[in-house]
C-alpha cells in the first residue's frame, strides 16, 4: 500500500510537470501496471494442461514449449527455437510387414517345398491315379489344397524364400529346408470337423519336425479359428510323400478341414487367404527359432 501511494504522488508530479506528455505516460504506466498484473494474476485463471491419459514422460516429449509464451503474456518473454522433427523416409518399412522384413538384404532365405494334395493324380502312376481326394460344396480336395498352396508359397516367395509347389508324385530324394503337404478331409458325418498336423513315426530329424508341426497347428488355428482335433492315423505316420523326400529334411503333413463340413468349409474353401495365412506364418515362427 505504501508503494502504491508514493507511485501515485509520483504519476501526479510528472502529469504536473510535463502535461503535453501526459496521456502518453499514463497509458504507458496503464499498460505497464497491467502487465505487471496479469502476470501475477494469469496463472490462477488457466488450469494444468490436460494429460489425454499419456504419461509424464511422453506429455514433455509433444507438448510445445510456445503453448507457455501464447497463455502466459511475459513482459520480456524469450522464445526458444524449436528445431521440427524430420518425417520419416519414404522407404521406411511399414509398421507389421514382418514379412517384407524377413526380404531385406541380409535375410536368412530358404528353400521351402509345399505339395498340393492329390494335385495332378491322374499322372501318377497306380494306385495313386485313382486317389481323386475327398470333395464337397461342389470342389475337389486338389481344387482347394492347390489355391491355398500357392497362396502359402505366394507369401513365403515375398520373404524372400524360394518355394516349389508339387503334385502327386514327389521327385524321389527330393530336398529342401522344409516340406510340408497339404490336405483337406471328409466323412460321412457332416458335423466332423477339425484340423490337424502330423509328422513321421520315426525320423532322424523328430525334434524338428515337431516344432514344424507345433508351429503350424498354433498359426493356423490362430488364422482360422478352426478347431484342433488329433485324428492321427497310420496314415499321416506314415504318409508316402515322407519316402519320397529325403530323410534330412523336416516333414509335416496339414489335414486343413474338412470339406464335407460347412463351417470348415466356409474358411478353406471360401476364404483360402486365411488358410495359406496360418500355414504360411507356422512355417516363419519355425524357420525364426
Amino acid at each position: 500500500m505504501r508503494f502504491s501511494g508514493a507511485l501515485a504522488v509520483l504519476f501526479i508530479v510528472i502529469a504536473a510537470a510535463f502535461p503535453q506528455v501526459n496521456r502518453v505516460s499514463q497509458a504507458a504506466i496503464g499498460a505497464g501496471l497491467a502487465l505487471v498484473q496479469g502476470y501475477e494474476t494469469a496463472p490462477s485463471s488457466y488450469g494444468p494442461s490436460p494429460d489425454y491419459g499419456l504419461p509424464a514422460a511422453v506429455r514433455a516429449a509433444v507438448e510445445p514449449s510456445s503453448l507457455l509464451t501464447e497463455v502466459l503474456p511475459l513482459p520480456s518473454p524469450t522464445v526458444r527455437a524449436v528445431t521440427p522433427t524430420p518425417n520419416p523416409p519414404s522407404d521406411r518399412p511399414a509398421i507389421g510387414a514382418a514379412q517384407s522384413a524377413q526380404a531385406q538384404k541380409g535375410a536368412v532365405t530358404k528353400h521351402i517345398g509345399l505339395q498340393a494334395g492329390h494335385w495332378k493324380y491322374a499322372e501318377a502312376p497306380a494306385p495313386f491315379n485313382t486317389m481323386t481326394g475327398t470333395s464337397g460344396g461342389g470342389k475337389t480336395e486338389p481344387e482347394v489344397t492347390l489355391a491355398i498352396a500357392e497362396e502359402v508359397a505366394r507369401l513365403l516367395r515375398a520373404s524372400g524364400h524360394t518355394v516349389d509347389i508339387l503334385p502327386t508324385v514327389i521327385p524321389r530324394g527330393y530336398k529342401a529346408d522344409l516340406f510340408v503337404a497339404i490336405h483337406a478331409d471328409g466323412s460321412n458325418n457332416l458335423g466332423a470337423r477339425g484340423f490337424f498336423t502330423d509328422h513321421p513315426d520315426a525320423s532322424p530329424v523328430a525334434a524338428a519336425e515337431a516344432r514344424l508341426s507345433a508351429a503350424i497347428d498354433f498359426a493356423y488355428g490362430k488364422a482360422t479359428g478352426i478347431p484342433y482335433v488329433n485324428r492321427s492315423t497310420p496314415g499321416s505316420h506314415y504318409y508316402y510323400g515322407y519316402r519320397e523326400v529325403s530323410s534330412t529334411v523336416p516333414r509335416v503333413l496339414i489335414e486343413t478341414g474338412f470339406l464335407t463340413n460347412a463351417t470348415d468349409r466356409e474358411i478353406i474353401v471360401s476364404q483360402p487367404k486365411r488358410a495359406a495365412q496360418g500355414i504360411a506364418d507356422g512355417i516363419a515362427a519355425y524357420l525364426s527359432h
